[in-house]
């Protein structure tokens, strides 16, 4: 079957999906779950739609960067391309980029480049930008072309498999809580997503022991982060105090045993609804719910946090020999197509090492507009403290920078309004923020990266697993090239 044969058949698949069975489906985890289907469409169709067209594009761009890396003397002249000559555009490209990470991506040649990258020779220092800017070129022309939703036929039904869940809640409240009413839950609804934590919705009967209307978090067994509600609750208690716009902590459960898994209770954000999606491309698909001040709620929220727990005289960690375990770690798995800018990443932070005095405070460690809730487009609360810990405040900002500020308001001026509001101006310096923009993608594109190859092994046939692979490490490395971007400019605005 021809690519475009093939690309129309899945199109067809995909809006059968997304506009005829998931607005009727009444669990909301199917839901979710149809939702990562079409993701994973979305990219394939506008893989096999326009794939080869932007790869004979560029072609002749990554030969030179080859030819041009052979000039310097960084590559090892073994990474000739495997593709014959008459393969298809993608392919040979993809074939390219896999030649040049051989050349550059391990033992001696890496090193090299390190080296050369610390010193800030010219020529090295053009070649790499000149690749930075070809990685996101050709990132950018496989973005997913997403077609326009059909508008909702109307809301889905309560999930089926809330039953259960509510009935085990009620007798848990009962036993706990004595005084509250016969069958107290009035409301229940469990969040759409649930990969990580399960969040439920929920009210109670009006009572004198325990607010109406309450937020469940619960830890789910298939976690991918390694955190627990366990100590998530003290961070929120923690935030409370300080008076930062978080839901109130009502109490923790740590005994698994009533609802599969510890949990939470904290105060729903009422008369609120969610400030958007992870990525930027995906919140261009929904409504827009935030307001001209909504950057600035950010930044003065992140100010509080950062000056309200500042410590010092102490020094931060050193990256350098974590940078190297992640870097052998990635060494260990096979090269992703196109993942050049993860060994272009790791060589960069270990040739621009941060130094040991920069500041140190509480960290939010996941700020985004998908953790953030807003009323009448102002921010009313940050949500989902489970990365917290202490660190440089640098690291909240990069996430910003990447995440949040794209569609929200420029970076100059979301550092002046932090600053603004009490943040410390060496937190907002360009070097070091650039530093944690490309460690938190090397970050998850290697956890991304594992997964993927597991699911390529048959270690994993799901489809979560199926969508980090054939999605989400794609649009990592979108990300990451970005990040080495804002990483090239701060080293030529400081010279």
């Amino acid at each position: 079957m021809k690519p475009d044969e093939l690309g129309a058949y899945l199109l067809t698949i995909r809006n059968v999906i997304a506009n005829d069975l998931r607005p009727g489906l009444k669990s909301v985890h199917l839901n979710a779950i149809a939702g990562s289907v079409v993701i994973l469409l979305d990219r394939l169709v506008t893989t096999l739609k326009t794939g080869d067209g932007a790869a004979a594009a560029r072609l002749g761009d990554w030969k030179e960067i080859a030819a041009e890396l052979e000039r310097l003397g960084l590559g090892r002249g073994d990474g000739a391309p495997v593709s014959g000559a008459a393969a298809a555009p993608y392919e040979a490209l993809e074939s390219r980029y896999a030649a040049v990470q051989k050349d550059i991506g391990r033992g001696a040649a890496f090193d090299r480049l390190t080296v050369k990258l610390a010193s800030h020779d010219p020529a090295t220092m053009q070649w790499y930008s000149n690749s930075v800017a070809a990685l996101v070129d050709f990132a950018e022309a496989g973005e997913p072309q997403v077609p326009a939703p059909r508008a909702p036929a109307g809301s889905a039904e309560p999930a089926d498999e809330s039953d259960v869940l509510r009935a085990k809640l009620s007798a848990y409240l009962a036993r706990r809580f004595p005084g509250l009413p016969k069958d107290p839950i009035a409301r229940f609804a469990i969040a759409p997503g649930g990969h990580v934590k399960q969040t439920v919705i929920f009210s109670l009967l009006p009572n004198e022991i325990l607010p109406t209307r309450l937020v469940l978090r619960r830890d789910l067994s298939n976690s991918i982060t390694g955190t627990t509600v366990i100590d998530e609750f003290p961070i929120i208690e923690r935030a409370f105090a300080l008076e930062l716009p978080v839901p109130k902590p009502i109490f923790l459960e740590k005994d698994r045993e009533p609802l599969d898994g510890a949990f939470m209770v904290m105060t729903e954000v009422t008369d609120a609804v969610g400030a958007g999606t992870y990525f930027p491309e995906e919140r261009r698909l929904a409504p827009r719910t935030v307001g001209p001040e909504y950057g600035r709620d950010v930044a003065g929220v992140l100010a509080r946090l950062h000056a309200g727990t500042a410590r010092k005289g102490v020094k931060g960690i050193d990256f350098t020999e974590q940078v190297k375990k992640h870097y052998a770690s990635w060494c260990a798995l096979p090269s992703p197509p196109f993942s050049l800018s993860m060994e272009l990443s790791y060589a960069w932070l270990l040739s621009h090492p941060l130094p040991p005095d920069r500041p140190q405070c509480f960290v939010h460690g996941d700020i985004g507009s998908h953790n953030i809730m807003v009323r009448d487009g102002r921010l009313v609360a940050l949500l989902d403290w489970e990365l917290a810990a202490d660190g440089d405040p640098a690291v909240d900002l990069a996430q910003c920078r990447m995440m949040l500020l794209p569609d929200t308001m420029p970076w100059p001026e979301f550092k002046q309004e932090y600053i603004a509001a009490g943040g410390d101006p060496v937190a907002c310096d360009e070097s070091a923020v650039a530093y944690y923009c490309v460690w938190t993608y090397l970050k998850h594109g290697l956890m991304n990266a594992t997964l993927r190859n597991l699911y390529l092994q048959g270690g994993r046939d799901d489809l979560v697993a199926a969508v980090v692979g054939g999605h989400y490490f794609h649009r990592l490395m979108q990300y990451q090239g970005r990040a080495l971007q804002i990483a090239v400019d701060s080293v030529r605005g400081a010279s």
